[in-house]
């Protein structure tokens, strides 16, 4: 999956990826890499499901290239 995403960033083509992994309790952590086929990738942190977690939730941010 993780080959396909970057053959899709370097084609240009609209791709998205999803790591999971998980803590010493089993609760998942999420990060998730979203290109828009144009310019801008998305990241996203996901730890709103670890019970054992900040209370951050879900934090996101834009990578855009020039």
């Amino acid at each position: 999956m993780w080959n396909l995403f970057l053959a899709n960033v370097d084609n240009g083509m609209p791709s998205q990826v999803r790591i999971t992994q998980y803590t010493d309790e089993g609760d998942p952590i999420l990060y998730e890499l979203v290109y828009d086929g144009a310019e801008a990738i998305t990241y996203t942190y996901d730890n709103s499901r670890d019970g054992f977690g900040s209370e951050t939730g879900r934090r996101s941010t834009v990578c855009r290239g020039d």
